[in-house]
């Protein structure tokens, strides 16, 4: 079917996305990431010389293209005039714009969609060459995200239930079993600049099976099931370890009590994540690169009470992408490690971004592969959300000093603590840093997401009358 997706985040020549010659920069303003409503972070150097005979591509180059007003039209879909085709009549500049809207609204696939039906018309301008390998970045990403989310014990069980509220009947149809497999939208392909993106749960299971990948007749699997609060709410965590020391997670967490935007606030303002998660020593947004507010580079450093262990430190590059559209009906968080780049001067750089020093000595460095997070709006009008969240990495923390029972311990003490924060957060949002930052100064980001999230639940509630 399609190719298989083992490295989100894997460089390559086509993948190196911010290194390309002058000549090719785009002329991008800064994507609506308005700088004093968000924290920066000094100690990163964001390289403007030479890498490997390129130019670097960063923000400040970002200055002289006008993306306009071009935007998503309001039902959700592509405007008549955004609809790929097979020729597109408008000039050049027009349809690289309508591409980068799409892309600061973190709809993703559909960006990838209008940019390569224009290709095939005839040569493609430097700002093109800079809008494509930025979203094949972001594409390798999120096909092998969503590969690995397909896999999600509860996506199936979830997907069932969502159907009678939250499917969105225009692109989706039901299967015998009442699951979620539907076809694409008409002009959204599930190959895109040679990235196989499987637009339903059905298409990544296939392209995993054709992977082949079987699962070892011998597991470490550690299960635990636990209650969120006494109303039913409750969490399924499902924990393998396997042989080369990694390990990978899945939980499900259904019809929690808190909006799908003040959820997306919670998450992308990682430097506040303290606040919500116990034992995280600090959590800082290392880089906002230009192409919209949820990619960024980001680094978070915790101490969990595993003995023998001072600390751990991950560095990690976040991307989100919208797919209330699709049959994954929700809004995606994807997170991997950074494939750093060795400089003659021994130091390491990602996207221009030079890696920084060590928070401090003694850290277990977490060796982040990819975390997924999908967030799907549910209840009547859209006031529940339930996250299907999936990750693997490498702790580099011996089996033997994380006993079942400790890990059993420390899932259900650390996701209650999450939970209950986040409702005395939510109580309290207008007055907290999260409603301040959710308000803005100037931004657009979340007002758009909210309000796409509400033409979602009403497209939903439209089709069940």
């Amino acid at each position: 079917m399609g190719q298989c997706i083992t490295a989100p985040c894997q460089r390559s020549a086509v993948m190196n996305t911010d290194l390309l010659p002058h000549e090719d920069k785009l002329q991008a303003d800064d994507a609506g990431l308005p700088q004093d409503s968000l924290p920066t972070t000094p100690s990163v150097e964001t390289t403007v010389g030479t890498v490997s005979g390129q130019n670097n591509l960063t923000p400040s180059d970002a200055e002289d293209f006008d993306a306009g007003t071009a935007l998503p039209d309001a039902n959700g879909g592509l405007s008549a005039v955004a609809q790929p085709t097979s020729s597109d009549d408008r000039p050049p500049g027009e349809i690289e714009e309508q591409a980068l809207s799409l892309l600061r609204a973190l709809r993703v696939h559909e960006a990838a969609a209008v940019l390569q039906s224009a290709e095939s018309d005839g040569p493609q301008s430097g700002n093109a060459v800079a809008l494509r390998a930025a979203l094949e970045l972001q594409l390798q990403c999120l096909g092998s995200a969503l590969d690995r989310l397909a896999d999600h014990p509860g996506i199936e069980t979830a997907g069932a239930a969502a159907t009678s509220s939250t499917a969105a009947t225009s692109l989706s149809s039901k299967t015998s079993n009442g699951t979620l497999d539907a076809t694409p939208r008409d002009g959204v392909t599930e190959s895109l600049f040679g990235t196989h993106i499987p637009l339903t749960p059905k298409a990544a299971r296939e392209s995993r099976s054709e992977c082949g990948t079987p699962h070892s007749s011998k597991r470490d699997v550690v299960e635990v099931g636990f209650d969120l609060d006494d109303k039913g709410r409750r969490v399924e965590v499902v924990i393998e370890f396997f042989k080369d020391g990694s390990a990978s997670i899945a939980w499900t967490a259904s019809d929690l009590p808190v909006p799908l935007p003040l959820i997306l606030c919670l998450v992308n303002e990682v430097d506040l994540l303290g606040d919500l998660v116990p034992f995280v020593l600090n959590a800082t947004r290392l880089h906002d690169f230009p192409w919209n507010k949820a990619d960024c580079l980001s680094r978070v450093v915790s101490k969990p009470p595993i003995p023998f262990i001072a600390g751990l430190e991950a560095i990690e590059q976040r991307f989100g992408f919208d797919l209330l559209d699709t049959p994954w009906q929700g809004l995606c968080l994807v997170v991997c490690g950074p494939e750093w780049e060795r400089q003659p001067d021994g130091s390491s750089i990602w996207r221009g971004v030079r890696r920084p020093p060590p928070y401090q000595a003694g850290l277990k460095e977490v060796d982040v592969k990819t975390v997924v997070a999908l967030g799907r709006p549910t209840g009547q009008s859209g006031e529940l959300t339930t996250i299907f969240f999936s990750g693997k990495g490498d702790m580099k923390v011996p089996r033997s000093l994380l006993p079942n029972w400790l890990i059993s311990n420390l899932i259900k003490m650390i996701g209650k603590l999450i939970y209950q924060k986040a409702l005395d957060r939510v109580a309290n949002f207008d007055s907290s840093e999260h409603g301040k930052r959710l308000r803005g100064s100037g931004s657009t980001f979340y007002a758009e997401l909210h309000e796409r999230i509400k033409q979602f639940i009403g497209n939903i509630s439209d089709s069940s009358v």
